[in-house]
This record gives C-alpha cells, sequence and structure tokens, in this order.
C-alpha cells in the first residue's frame, strides 16, 4: 500500500502543470513551516520573530527605491553588517580639522597629517570673520528671541535676502531625509525695482520703502517671524549692504 501510493504521488507530480506544481510546492513550503515553529522552543521562537521585526524594518525603509523588489523570504535578503571606524576625533595639526584614524595618511596620534582636508597644509583658508554685533547676539544668547531665532534662522535668512535663488532641483523619489541637489548652474534672480501692479514688494524690492512699512511687508510675508529680531537685522543691513544697493546707479 505504502509502495501504491508513493507511485501515485510521483505519477502526478510527472503528469502537473506549471501553475499546479507551483501551488504544490508553495502549500508544502507552508506546511513545513508551520512544523517547524510548532516543535521549535521558547529561544528559538524568540530569535525567529526578532529576525523577522528586523526584515520588515528593513522593507519598510527600501519601499519605494526598488531595492526590495527581488526580496520574497528572509532566506532571499541579506542583512547587513554594521562596521565601527572609530570616532571623529583624531585632529589635522595643520588646519585642525577632527579627522576618523583610517584617514590618517602621516604622524602619530597627536601629530597626525591629513590630505583629505588641507592637503597636508598646503591649502590655507583665511579665519572667518565675526559676525555682526547684531546676529553674533541672537547666535549666542539663550534669550526667547535667541532660540526663536536659531529655530527659524532659515527663514529669516530668506525674508531678509536681495534676490531669490534659481536652480534646477534634480528630484529624488523615494523616500528618506530629504536633500537638496541641483543639476547645473545656479542662478541668483533680481527683479525690477518696482513690483508689477498689484503685487506685493519682495526680496530687494522692500528695501526702497520706509523702515516701519519694510518690517510690516517681512512679516506678511511670513507671520512666524517676531517684528523684534527683524528691526535688529533691518539696523544692521541698513549699515552695510542697503544703502550701496539702494544708491546704486
Amino acid at each position: 500500500m505504502q509502495k501504491d501510493k508513493e507511485w501515485h504521488r510521483n505519477k502526478r507530480k510527472a503528469n502537473e502543470s506549471a501553475d499546479r506544481r507551483e501551488t504544490r510546492m508553495q502549500k508544502d513550503k507552508e506546511w513545513h513551516r508551520n512544523k517547524r515553529k510548532a516543535n521549535e522552543s521558547a529561544d528559538r521562537r524568540e530569535i525567529r520573530l526578532q529576525k523577522d521585526k528586523e526584515w520588515h524594518r528593513n522593507k519598510r525603509q527600501c519601499i519605494g527605491t526598488g531595492a526590495m523588489s527581488a526580496v520574497h523570504s528572509l532566506d532571499d535578503f541579506q542583512f547587513t553588517t554594521t562596521s565601527d571606524i572609530g570616532a571623529m576625533t583624531y585632529r589635522c595639526v595643520s588646519c585642525g580639522s577632527l579627522m576618523f584614524k583610517s584617514e590618517c595618511h602621516t604622524g602619530t596620534d597627536t601629530s597626525a597629517t591629513f590630505s583629505m582636508c588641507c592637503s597636508h597644509g598646503q591649502v590655507k583658508l583665511p579665519a572667518l570673520l565675526d559676525p555682526p554685533h547684531e546676529i553674533r547676539t541672537l547666535l549666542s544668547e539663550n534669550s526667547a528671541n535667541g532660540r526663536h531665532f536659531r529655530q527659524y534662522i532659515r527663514a529669516y535668512n530668506s525674508n531678509n535676502a536681495l534676490a531669490s535663488l534659481g536652480v534646477q532641483e534634480d528630484q529624488i523619489q523615494g523616500r528618506g531625509p530629504y536633500t537638496f541637489r541641483v543639476h547645473g548652474s545656479v542662478f541668483h534672480r533680481i527683479g525690477p525695482l518696482l513690483p508689477a501692479d498689484n503685487s506685493k514688494p519682495q526680496f530687494a524690492q522692500i528695501y526702497f520703502y520706509d523702515t516701519d512699512e519694510q518690517i510690516d511687508l517681512h512679516v506678511s510675508a511670513n507671520s512666524q517671524l517676531h517684528p523684534r529680531i527683524l528691526t535688529d537685522i533691518q539696523a544692521m543691513l541698513r549699515q552695510g549692504v542697503i544703502p550701496l544697493y539702494t544708491s546704486s546707479r
């Protein structure tokens, strides 16, 4: 009886279509998986659940990039291992940049030199100029205005700009942190000195109005900005670049 049963099973396998064979193998795979789950110990079950959790986490991160298109099970997924290259604590004796130990070319831990930062001291950049007093205060003080300025620093920068940025942005599809990439050249766009009819002044056009009206125009463009901070920034700009721009010929 056992031999007859085995013979008929083999005959059905030999005559089955590709679709039926795929269905049968899927059912066999599911049966064996359930059998292993039923007989596994508590420790092995904990390990399996942890691997499943890690696999689903990595799959969610890769959705949208096509990286998971060929992955069907844990056996198909190649888990990556982390590599620790140490902390960025090695300081270049030529320029003072913090680097990794593996990036060192010559020297010891206390006298290391690198080529990636300053080409062993051949590249020397001038020291950064101190910011104006108004900006230095906003960047360093722990007041409400200082904290607000640092939180919305990009908005303040854009709001007080004299020109707008023109680029052809390279859009990246998929999930992950936003990355601003430019394809081609970068342009600074400066419009006419006066706004078009029924249009609000913007960018350099604002600086041809009275001081109080300038603040109102800045706030109307972004209500999150504080008028007091804008007043300080305006006073700083009037001591430098604004007179040069508005009086140019």
